[in-house]
C-alpha cells in the first residue's frame, strides 16, 4: 500500500517507525496524541488544514498544553512533508499567545511526612525516601544499583544521568542512609532470582522485577489516592532542588546534586518556589529608600 491510501492510523504506525529511536515514553505520546486528534479532528490528515488545527487547539485552557499539541502536529506533518504527501504544515504559522499557565503546587515538608504516613512496609518508605533527598530523575531512580551506593564515602554514583558527563555523585544524607542501612539489612536474604542470581537494582517492585517508569510514577500515585493531591517524581525532583538552595544559599550545590547541565533550569526552579517569593517580599520591604 502507498501512502496516499494510507488511512490516519497507518500513517501513525509509519511515523512511528521512522522515529525508533526516541525513547519508548516519547513514541507513546506521539501515538496516543496523534490518534486522539485523528478522532476529534476527525478528517483525514491529507485533508487537514490550518484552520482545523487552529480550532483544535483553541479548546484547551492552559498555554502549556496548547503548545504542546502543536509541537506534536507540526513535528508529524513535517514528517508529511518529506514524505511527498502534503507540501505545507498546517501548523507551521500557528502562533499561541493566550492560555492560562498552571499553578505550580511545590511539595512541602508536610506533604513530604503525609505520603509517608501512607507506606505500607520498609520498601514503600525507603523508595519515599530516596526520591526526597536525591532528587533523582525517575529514569535515574530505577537504573540504580547496589553498586553504586558508597557508604564508606556516603556518595550515591548517578551513572544514568543527564550531565554532559553522563554520571554524577550525590552526597548521602544521614536521614536516607539510616533507613537505606535498614531496608538492605532487611532485603538482602531475599534479592536472589527464580535463577539464583541477585539481582544488581537497588529497588525492585514488589514482584522482584527492575522498576519501570511508569511503575514508579503509578506507586507514588497510589500512596496519594486518600491526600487530596498528586505529587510526580518530578514534584520530589523540585523539592529536593529548592530545599538544598533555602537551606544553603548555595545554587551552584543545588545545580550539581540536581544534575542540571543549566544553572537557569536550576533558577527557574527556585524562582516559582513560595518561599522565593517571601524572601524577596522580606527583603524588599526591609530596604531603607
Amino acid at each position: 500500500m502507498i501512502f496516499k491510501e494510507m488511512s490516519n492510523s497507518e500513517l501513525i504506525e509509519e511515523f512511528l517507525l521512522s522515529k525508533a529511536t526516541l525513547s519508548n515514553s516519547t513514541l507513546t505520546s506521539y501515538s496516543s496524541n496523534l490518534k486522539k486528534i485523528s478522532a476529534e479532528i476527525g478528517l483525514p490528515f491529507l485533508k487537514i488544514e490550518e484552520k482545523h488545527i487552529a480550532n483544535y487547539i483553541s479548546q484547551f485552557e492552559y498555554f502549556k498544553t496548547k503548545t504542546s499539541y502543536k509541537t506534536i502536529i507540526k513535528v508529524f506533518f513535517d514528517w508529511l512533508i518529506k514524505q511527498g504527501l502534503v507540501s505545507v504544515n498546517p501548523a507551521q504559522d500557528i502562533k499561541i499567545k493566550n492560555g492560562l499557565k498552571r499553578t505550580q503546587k511545590y511539595m512541602d515538608h508536610g506533604d513530604f511526612e503525609k505520603i509517608l504516613s501512607q507506606c505500607q512496609g520498609l520498601r514503600e518508605r525507603s523508595i519515599v525516601f530516596f526520591l526526597w533527598y536525591t532528587g533523582v530523575r525517575a529514569k535515574e531512580f530505577r537504573n540504580i544499583k547496589l553498586d553504586d551506593l558508597d557508604f564508606e564515602n556516603d556518595i550515591i554514583n548517578v551513572r544514568v544521568s543527564k550531565t554532559a558527563k553522563g554520571q554524577r555523585t550525590i552526597d548521602i544524607h544521614p536521614n536516607l542512609k539510616l533507613i537505606l542501612t535498614e531496608y538492605l539489612t532487611a532485603t538482602m536474604k531475599v534479592r536472589e532470582l527464580d535463577n539464583g542470581v541477585s539481582s544488581p537494582y537497588l529497588f525492585l517492585t514488589k514482584h522482584g522485577t527492575k522498576f519501570h517508569k511508569r511503575t514508579i510514577q503509578h506507586l507514588i500515585s497510589q500512596l496519594q489516592t486518600s491526600l487530596g493531591f498528586n505529587y510526580g517524581c518530578h514534584d520530589f525532583r523540585r523539592a529536593f532542588v529548592t530545599n538544598v538552595y533555602f537551606a544553603t544559599k548555595d545554587i551552584v550545590l543545588a545545580q550539581e546534586l540536581a544534575g542540571h547541565k543549566s544553572i537557569e533550569t536550576t533558577r527557574n526552579y527556585i524562582l516559582n518556589d513560595p518561599r522565593m517569593r517571601a524572601d524577596k517580599s522580606r527583603r524588599f520591604k526591609a530596604i531603607n529608600f
